[in-house]
């Protein structure tokens, strides 16, 4: 018998909602545009798999799942809310319009997972070295050429969170 304990699915949801809790709240995301599926119903299924990223941005996050592997439980939760945050970025670009924003959103998030004792610990930082080494972390607008990067990092991340479990 394993001592890992079964991952409970209703973790990783609760984590999504959370984050769009306090993205709502913060003003970056308006809930009232998602559209929900039902299973059951005959809305269309959600892809919720994450493709892999380049090669150069394989090399760059392997460190993060070499951080996870470990811990599967922890690296699913943060699989689903990098992917999130690579989403939000990507869906709502009048609300998230600065690095700061993303960052914003990534504390908001991050803090949740503190509060809820959801964490390996050295893996944020070892996150916002990665990100800071990629984006920068200076507050200015994001153009069209960073904001398809910072999408495409944060989907990278969430790939490599995804590939420890």
């Amino acid at each position: 018998m394993s001592d890992t304990p079964k991952r409970n699915p209703l973790v990783g949801l609760a984590i999504a909602a959370a984050v769009l809790y306090v993205a709502n709240s913060n003003g970056i995301v308006d809930l009232s545009k998602l559209k929900l599926h039902i299973p059951g119903t005959s809305a269309p299924a959600v892809d919720t798999t994450i493709p892999a990223p380049s090669a150069e941005l394989q090399a760059v996050v392997a460190p993060i799942t070499a951080k996870l592997k470990e811990q599967p439980a922890t690296a699913a939760t943060y699989a689903g809310i990098y992917r999130a945050v690579a989403n939000l970025i990507e869906a709502e670009p009048d609300k998230i319009r600065t690095n700061a924003d993303i960052r914003a959103v990534v504390i908001e998030a991050g803090d949740w997972a503190t509060r809820n004792k959801i964490g390996s610990p050295g893996t944020a930082e070892l996150i916002d070295g990665i990100v800071k080494a990629q984006l920068g972390d200076d507050p200015a607008p994001l153009d069209p050429a960073k904001r398809a990067k910072a999408i495409a990092l944060y989907r990278a991340i969430a790939w490599a969170c995804k590939e420890a479990t």
